[in-house]
């Protein structure tokens, strides 16, 4: 898995196919590039997304409440696999916190 490093949980990955080997430069035409490529999916309705975009030649991170994908809370462009990294790692943790807020209010 590319993502082996980050602790998802208590997110639960329901889509992983992320074939890109973050050792080998970008081929933009590698069939593995498709806008659907990894999702997971967090208690109170939050979903992390990303995928390759070709027509701007750059991964986005989506981060999502209650599917409502036309007002992201977060979408961030990465154009490489480091800056992926980093910005999944980003909005995994901005999902932790918001997750832990709701469950203060419902305390």
């Amino acid at each position: 898995m590319m993502f082996e490093k980050i602790d998802f949980s208590p997110g639960v990955i329901k889509y992983d196919d992320f074939k890109i080997d973050a050792q080998v430069l970008l081929n933009e035409d590698d069939d593995a590039l498709k806008e659907d490529m990894f999702q997971i999916e967090y208690p109170f309705d939050y979903v992390l997304d990303t995928g390759w975009y070709s027509g701007i030649k750059q991964f986005i991170v989506y981060v999502i409440k209650s599917f409502n994908w036309d007002e992201p809370i977060v979408k961030k462009r990465c154009k490489d696999i480091s800056e992926l990294e980093v910005a999944m790692e980003e909005c995994n943790n901005l999902i932790k916190r918001l997750i832990k807020k709701e469950n203060q209010i419902i305390d």
